[in-house]
């Protein structure tokens, strides 16, 4: 997105958007159009034109009969002198067809002489929780690092404009709360933020509201945040949670992704795919409460701007996530009969690829090559006996199931004795529902070792001696 190169207004929209960078995959070279078609999920994406310009729009919000979303559009404030971009919150109302209309600024008192980020509404539209950076007598205010903080605030509808507003007890001076969702009760409030004890750069969190007063937050787990960047979240009527990623795998930049909560943990994260996710920067979902129409925010080519909101339709609904199912078939690369009893390893990595925990590898001091006398801290792999039991063995007929998470990378390693090892990398980004998994083995080369066995003093050979070989690899 071009706006990152406006020099001075750097830190500012780093810290709001939260990094939306201008990533760029070679993944695909296709053009992304104004209107896309999913033919296997009967997707309708076109851009809002009515709303958008050549500046910045997205994180839309519903509220009322229509959305409330960001811009920079012809937006200059008061007391600056360098022309550096602003967001402020317009609203834009949906006509008959449920398409929305010219946009117009939503409040004197929510817009201010600072930065206003994502908001969500309570059900009622009387409460507005909004981001806004950091203030201190009206002016954007930076820390001892040189950095203007967010802030999440909320406030209540009055006769003519929204009144009473005030910060969120868990704000701080010292690192960044924003992009809030609440959920559909009112209960929870999601947001991100970059405090100290997260997985990453930017995770996300919740937290309670208890009567007039709100709880601890809660980081969501290290199945929805990741060593990267998590931002833009959105708490469905179905329970769903939509974000944005740039951690998880995916098709470049930020995508979307949705998760669910299973006795009270986070996780069957599921890549929405294409048309939703390009090679783009891909955020900001938001879904009607029967799951068929809504908006999201994204960079890619053909846009108006830097940054496009875009209006889809999915006939049968955004549904959530099933985990996959792998079957497993292990046989013989020369002869192809099935082998039983192939014992079956499987580990979750990073989207980058090395493994999540210390699973499969050992951190070992080892002499350098240079200079023996140092040592250098090296990842070496473990033996096959020091990995333990195996999650799964081939039956009779040479199968095993394994159950897989969506938009997940593993390692999978199969061994059998008399057979070499077969690890690769699986990934289960564009898998669905059963898929077989073909796995050969190859078998090991046999060696043949001639040995002379002789009297240690003459040197004498000795017949019939008996000889112990013990296998020191597996």
């Amino acid at each position: 997105m071009y706006f990152f190169k406006r020099t001075f207004s750097f830190l500012f929209l780093t810290i709001l958007v939260f990094n939306l960078s201008a990533q760029q995959s070679s993944k695909s070279k296709a053009k992304d159009k104004l209107y896309e078609k999913g033919a296997a999920n009967e997707v309708i994406i076109k851009n809002v034109n009515s709303i958008n310009t050549e500046q910045l729009e997205f994180s839309p919000a519903f509220y009322q009969n229509g959305i409330v979303f960001i811009s920079s559009r012809d937006l200059q404030k008061e007391e600056t002198t360098n022309k550096e971009v602003f967001f402020d919150l317009f609203y834009s109302e949906f006509d008959g067809n449920g398409q929305p209309t010219k946009a117009e600024k939503f409040s004197l008192m929510v817009n201010s002489k600072a930065h206003e980020g994502p908001v969500t509404f309570n059900k009622e539209g009387t409460k507005i929780y909004f981001t806004r950076s950091n203030l201190k007598n009206g002016k954007p205010k930076k820390d001892s690092h040189y950095k203007v903080r967010l802030k999440i605030y909320e406030a209540s509808k009055g006769k003519f404009d929204w009144e009473n507003i005030r910060e969120l007890p868990f704000n701080s001076k010292n690192f960044s709360v924003a992009h809030p969702s609440l959920s559909p009760d009112g209960k929870w409030l999601f947001f991100v933020s970059d405090m100290p004890g997260g997985f990453g750069g930017k995770d996300i969190y919740k937290v309670e509201k208890q009567g007039d007063s709100w709880g601890k937050p809660i980081n969501l787990g290290d199945q929805i945040n990741t060593a990267k960047e998590e931002s833009f979240p959105f708490i469905h009527d179905s329970g769903i949670l939509f974000f944005s990623s740039d951690g998880h795998s995916g098709a470049g930049g930020l995508d979307i992704f949705q998760a669910e909560e299973k006795n009270g943990k986070w996780g069957n994260v599921k890549n929405l795919g294409q048309p939703f996710n390009s090679p783009a920067d891909d955020l900001g979902l938001i879904l009607n409460t029967s799951g068929t129409k809504g908006f999201f925010t994204s960079s890619r080519k053909g846009g108006k701007g830097g940054d496009d909101i875009y209006q889809f339709e999915i006939k049968e609904g955004i549904k959530k996530a099933e985990p996959i199912l792998a079957q497993l078939r292990v046989f013989d690369a020369q002869n192809n009969q099935l082998i039983k009893g192939a014992a079956i390893r499987v580990f979750k990595t990073a989207t980058d690829g090395p493994a999540t925990e210390n699973d499969l590898y050992d951190m070992v001091l080892l002499p350098s090559e240079d200079n023996p006398k140092e040592k250098l801290m090296k990842i070496v792999k473990k033996n096959i006996t020091e990995l333990g039991e195996p999650d799964q063995l081939t039956d009779l007929k040479g199968k095993a199931r394994l159950e897989l998470k969506s938009a997940s990378r593993y390692i999978i390693l199969v061994s059998k004795q008399a057979y070499e090892n077969n690890e690769f990398i699986y990934s289960t980004a564009d898998k669905s529902g059963v898929v077989n998994l073909p796995i050969a083995l190859k078998k090991q080369k046999k060696t043949l070792l001639t040995i002379d066995i002789q009297n240690k003093n003459t040197n004498e050979k000795i017949p019939n001696a008996i000889v112990n070989i013990n296998n020191t690899c597996d």
